[in-house]
């Protein structure tokens, strides 16, 4: 990647004269962005089944992979975006990460066998590292404070309707087309995401304000964001927070199609719950500008908590309980929390590290993923028939995050504690 920025031509590297797009427009490129991922997720789940019978995977679990891989991937791949979208601006980095992403499409769409679907997964999430963390860094090159939170917040409230309809996008696709057209419809929304953002919005971050790409001043950029008292326990908190989660999108359809016995109306329920998380969106962008995000934080993991322990007992008194409604209700409260907590988490973040936007965003988004796919993969592994793993996975990692955020001290300008 940083190979082909060094390659482009100094006008591409150069600031934009244009004027930034409305809100709206930006709102709506950010969620474009961003929905790369998603979409590459949630919308080749309801293939895993074929692909595990073209590839003669004995076991259903196995399949996980196909999804936390990508995972992995983006991870590694934040950790280059970030500081190369400090030294060379946004949009090339972009642009270079979705080259980079429709390459893995293409092996995934020739794939043969589980291990060369993996290789081009890793592939599609090193190149989606980049849309991902560096959209989230032209958010606060704009924005910044509660004004940041509420961005954040409209961003996901328009992002989320990508995995509401992605498994019906994805079913579709398959019954029509087969697996393997997912991956060119993937590639497709690259590249017009990324025509869309080289034609519209202007870079974002000044050639004053770059740093120069040298190891040693990249390092001092991840210890300091590392450091950072006021930004870490929320990175900690985000990795507990999405391990749940990742398991949850590993195994959906194990869960709705095995478990419970409903594999057609799979589609549904995962686009139902994801709504979830838009409807907390964009509560929490009315929420946040009256409370803030420390508290809203607070309550959000307080009822996850809660909500949680409770479920869990009353599944040990009365096992007749572990019915798919009641188990769904659970997941709904789930998911609202998940939506108070997404965006106020990275923003809480990436607060005092405004000056370092592109190298906090990526390390936050990295540290947080690597914490949540070894998390989420034994989570996911443990769900032997029934949901209880998953109950008490959101409970205990919501107490974790509750734990480390709890006492954080901000600075004046953001007085409020998670409490």
């Amino acid at each position: 990647m940083l190979f082909c920025l060094h390659c482009l031509p100094m006008s591409v590297l150069s600031s934009d004269a244009r004027a930034q797009p409305g809100l709206r427009e930006f709102v709506l490129l950010m969620a474009a962005l961003m929905s790369v991922v998603a979409m590459s997720v949630d919308g080749m789940l309801p293939a895993l089944l074929g692909m595990q019978s073209d590839f003669g995977v004995a076991h259903a679990a196995d399949m996980q992979y196909v999804v936390l891989v990508l995972f992995l991937g983006l991870s590694a791949g934040q950790l280059v975006a970030g500081p190369a979208a400090d030294a060379f601006g946004r949009k090339p980095v972009i642009v270079v990460g979705f080259a980079v992403f429709v390459v893995g499409c293409v092996v995934s769409t020739l794939a043969a066998s589980l291990p060369v679907m993996l290789f081009g997964r890793v592939l599609q999430g090193l190149g989606a590292a980049a849309p991902r963390v560096v959209s989230t860094a032209m958010v606060r090159d704009r924005f910044e404070g509660r004004e940041l939170a509420r961005v954040n917040s409209l961003v996901t409230t328009t992002f989320i309707l990508v995995p509401m309809v992605a498994p019906a996008v994805g079913q579709l696709v398959t019954w029509a087309l087969g697996w393997r057209a997912i991956f060119v419809l993937f590639a497709a929304l690259a590249l017009i995401s990324g025509a869309w953002l080289w034609w519209r919005q202007p870079e974002t971050l000044a050639p004053e304000a770059r740093k120069a790409l040298r190891l040693r001043e990249v390092s001092a950029a991840f210890g300091e964001c590392l450091r950072h008292p006021e930004s870490w326990p929320f990175v900690v908190a985000m990795g507990l927070v999405f391990s749940p989660l990742f398991a949850y999108l590993s195994n959906a359809q194990i869960i709705f199609g095995d478990i419970y016995g409903q594999p057609d109306w799979f589609p549904v329920l995962f686009g139902s719950l994801a709504s979830m998380v838009g409807v907390a969106s964009m509560v929490n962008a009315r929420w946040v500008m009256r409370l803030g995000a420390p508290r809203l934080v607070g309550r959000a993991l307080r009822v996850l908590m809660v909500a949680s322990a409770v479920f869990a007992l009353a599944r040990w008194l009365w096992p007749e309980m572990d019915r798919l409604w009641v188990s769904y209700l659970w997941m709904a409260i789930s998911f609202f929390c998940f939506g108070l907590l997404f965006g106020n988490l990275m923003a809480l973040s990436l607060q005092p590290l405004g000056h370092r936007a592109g190298v906090g965003a990526a390390l936050m988004s990295t540290v947080s993923n690597l914490m949540a796919t070894p998390l989420g993969a034994w989570i996911g592994h443990s769900l032997q028939g029934s949901i209880d793993a998953m109950v008490w996975g959101v409970g205990l990692c919501a107490l974790g995050a509750y734990a480390v955020t709890a006492r954080v001290r901000l600075s004046p300008s953001a007085p409020q504690r998670v409490v």
